[in-house]
Formats: C-alpha cells, structure tokens, sequence
C-alpha cells in the first residue's frame, strides 16, 4: 500500500467538537498490512469489548466485497488487508448508556436505573477509505454513513469535496458534517449533500451525527447515531 492508506491515527488533540465523543477507527500495526480498532478520544483511548464490533465490510478496488480477515489480539480486533483493500467500513455498538439521579452515566438500559434522568443507545460508524472505486460514491449498507461523491484522494488542501449524508439508506437532510480541523460546520441539503473543504495535505476525518426519539422504547429515550470517514489524499 502507499502513504495515502491509512496511516490513521498517531493523532492528539486534532478532533473538534466531536472530540467530547467517543468514537472508533483503524489504527496502523504494521504499516500496510494489518490496523486495530481502536476506541476512545484520540488523546485518551479507552479498553472496549470486540463482541461490540456487530458488522464488518471490505470492498476491493474493483468495487467487489472481500471476506473479512480478523482476528483478536490482546482484547483488540486486528484486520488485515491487501494491496487490492479500497474500503473498510465498520459497526461498532457501543449499547445502552443511563444517567441517573446522581447525574452519573452507567452502562445499563434505563428500566436498570432508578430514577434516571435520559437514556441513550449509541451507535459508532467507521469508514477508511484506502483506494478509489467508482462504486464507492454509492452508500455502502451502514446506518449512517458519509459517501464521497468524488475520488478525494487527489485533493489538496483549499479544494472542495462534495459528499452526501445517508441515513437506513436515505438522504439525511440537515446533517451538520465536521471537518477535522475546521471550525465551520457544512450542513447538508434537501438531496442530503454538501461540499467540504480540505484542510491540508494530510489525514482528513469527516464526522457526522444524528439523534432520533425512540417512543415507549423498554431500553432507552433516543439512540445517538456517529459516523466517519477517514482517509489521506
């Protein structure tokens, strides 16, 4: 593989306002071959379960899917990958988080905790984008998702990127898109499409969010969605 794949994430302090989140992504083991997931803020990554990892996609460069090659290592998921690798793409399901009375936030559904305040079920997403096929500008089959639109690996810093917000396989409209090192938000239109700027010649991490009410749900109030999309021009 060359420079523009992956080299994901020796990174600190670089995220913006989704850095109160925890997120997921592909860390390099050895360079080119084999990542791990890794879980937590960038400057602070936390211990996580690899059984919370419910779906894995890989697609080659002539846009077909691979058989995922992973294993467990040292209570990680390592994920090896070939010359061919264009995309993988992750679902990591983070479970049911509670606030109780004591404001404090535990693991548990809400029917756990007394007097709970909110509930939430949180959902992580992760996109690496390691080569380009044409078939990658089409939704790949995650919840929400972040689609280039155009090949962004030739991109240099200042040109724009137009991408597309899905959500359970649909235009999400209205969806705030951060960009790694941007302070601006790119809020998407009617179609569920924007155009990003890059910020330089480096890693770009595009993120995005969405929250949707879960009515006389046993679990939880709402499930909060987070998704991304990494790669290197």
């Amino acid at each position: 593989m060359t420079g523009r794949h992956l080299a994901i994430l020796a990174l600190t302090g670089l995220f913006c306002a989704q850095a109160l989140a925890h997120d997921v992504w592909l860390a390099p083991k050895v360079a080119g071959k084999s990542y791990e997931l890794v879980f937590g803020h960038p400057e602070e990554l936390e211990p996580y379960d690899p059984a919370r990892v419910e779906e894995t996609i890989v697609i080659d460069t002539s846009g077909k899917r691979q058989v995922v090659r992973s294993t467990v290592q040292n209570s990680k998921v390592e994920m090896q990958v070939g010359a061919d690798t264009a995309l993988v793409a992750l679902y990591y399901n983070h479970g049911y988080w509670t606030v109780g009375a004591d404001r404090k936030s535990v693991a548990a559904p809400k029917w756990k905790v007394p007097n709970y305040r909110t509930s939430s079920h949180i959902r992580l997403f992760n996109k690496n984008l390691l080569a380009w096929n044409a078939a990658l500008s089409a939704p790949v089959g995650l919840e929400l998702e972040i689609v280039p639109l155009t090949n962004p690996l030739k991109l240099k810093p200042g040109d724009k990127f137009p991408v597309q917000v899905f959500y359970k396989g649909k235009p999400l409209s209205g969806a705030d898109v951060e960009v790694m090192g941007d302070m601006e938000l790119y809020t998407t239109d009617a179609s569920g499409k924007v155009e990003v700027s890059i910020q330089k010649a480096d890693l770009q991490y595009l993120y995005v969010s969405h929250m949707e009410p879960m009515k006389s749900n046993p679990n939880t109030d709402e499930v909060e969605i987070s998704s991304n999309l990494m790669f290197r021009p």
